[in-house]
């Protein structure tokens, strides 16, 4: 941090109990133009005025006595606050700054091994890549002193507008050198798009593929496992899940796209079980929201750009069984494969699972055999992660920051869904920190 930065914690200390000021900086680099990046940045400023919780943000290099104002007078209404700075625990610093050429050329490599494998693979379709290098850079600095890190974010995607449409996508903070796994889907994928034919049930066995899963898992720690989740939520320690059910939040995993030095209010990342043989063991909080975090204890708080922190998880990681994808198709026979599943607000019910299907598959006689249009899908979590769930796969893999199985259920519920959707949802994997 700059010398004005510590003048204004400095000056901030004497009207405030306790000030928390946050340097937020993003810098995104086009592969066509990377000596022309863009680049965002913030100070945003937290303070407990007179046991209140006040915020303030300004974009650039906004005057710190602006923001003091502001965070006052937020404050006012502002809920009960806590003390910032952590006492005893170490600062923490990033290691060196990441290489930006070296996060480049990893970025034009895959590019180039997709360019020459896929016409060959996928003759009939043209694909769309796009892809872009972001640096994210985060400094928190409080009484107890300073925590900076800076990190690579890698983002591709592949697109084909083709009828039925296909995407495939990569976000991680560590790209593998080779494109097969996102090869391997989307030729998967194209080989079971070349017919269209509705399920002829409402209510039908389905498979979740991992990416499935993965939506499965946001949804169920945003509406069942955060701390702000209304009365649908579960009580810790309650038997709630099939007994086959681990969840855990690893913040530690090396090139996770949700892995970081700290948390969004500047505590040490670690790994936190969140429910084990199915029972709540802890739910998503942050400390202003959980219990008064001791020190040492591992950090559960997210941010979005330009925002205070909130509950969230760094990764989430569930544990995997022992059937493979195809073995969990033929033992259902019949019923749906649910592969990308995109959000449709205030569908779901509370305490209900509720996406849009649009890369779904019919099942017939256990193997995948043409696509289906796009549905809704729909369950209650207790019961498609508990007495509907037959069975989980051992076949993990990431999709933005869930490392899911795909598993299979007795039965979920089919609806007819919009063609044209009014709003089109992005991939990509949720908050900033």
């Amino acid at each position: 941090m700059s010398s004005n930065d510590s003048s204004l914690l400095s000056s901030s200390l004497r009207t405030c109990r306790d000030v928390e000021l946050t340097r937020e900086e993003r810098t995104e680099f086009d592969l066509i133009s990377p000596e022309r990046p863009r680049t965002t940045r913030g100070l945003a400023l937290r303070v407990n005025h007179g046991g209140r919780s006040g915020f303030a943000w300004g974009e650039g290099n906004p005057r710190g006595e602006e923001l003091l104002e502001q965070a006052i007078e937020d404050s006012r209404d502002g809920p009960e606050a806590i003390l910032f700075a952590h006492g005893i625990l170490p600062p923490v610093r990033s290691e060196g700054e990441p290489d930006i050429e070296q996060g480049l050329e990893r970025l034009r490599a895959l590019i180039r091994g997709l360019d020459f494998m896929l016409p060959p693979l996928l003759p009939e379709r043209e694909f769309r890549v796009q892809a872009r290098l972001l640096r994210q850079r985060l400094t928190i600095l409080t009484r107890a002193g300073e925590r900076s890190a800076c990190r690579l974010l890698y983002f591709l995607t592949l697109r084909s507008s083709e009828d039925p449409p296909l995407t495939a996508g990569m976000y991680t903070a560590r790209p593998d050198d080779t494109p097969a796994e996102i090869l391997c889907r989307l030729a998967w994928r194209t080989v079971h798009s070349r017919e269209v034919a509705w399920p002829e049930s409402d209510h039908l066995p389905a498979v979740f593929t991992s990416t499935g899963t993965g939506r499965l898992l946001q949804d169920l720690a945003s509406d069942q496992l955060d701390v702000r989740s209304g009365p649908e939520a579960p009580v810790p320690g309650k038997a709630w899940l099939h007994p086959a059910i681990r969840i855990l939040d690893d913040g530690t995993v090396p090139g996770a796209f949700g892995t970081t030095p700290f948390d969004g209010e500047g505590l040490p990342r670690g790994c936190v079980p969140l429910v084990e043989n199915g029972r709540l063991i802890r739910a998503l909080a942050d400390r202003s929201r959980g219990p008064r975090t001791r020190p040492g204890e591992m950090g559960l708080a997210v941010r979005d750009w330009g925002q205070p922190p909130r509950p969230g998880y760094s990764n989430l990681v569930m544990g995997a069984g022992d059937s493979s994808l195809g073995e969990l198709c033929s033992e259902i026979q019949e019923g749906l494969l649910l592969d990308r599943l995109t959000p449709v607000p205030g569908r779901a019910e509370p305490g209900e699972f509720c996406r849009r299907a649009e890369t779904a598959f019919l099942i017939l006689e256990g193997q995948p055999v043409c696509r289906t249009p796009p549905v809704l899908v729909r369950a209650r979590y207790e019961d498609l992660l508990g007495n509907r769930l037959q069975a989980l796969g051992f076949e993990r893999s990431w999709h933005g920051r869930t490392f899911a199985p795909p598993l299979s259920v007795s039965d979920i519920t089919l609806e007819e869904a919009d063609p044209d959707p009014d709003e089109d949802f992005s991939d990509l994997p949720g908050c900033w920190w």
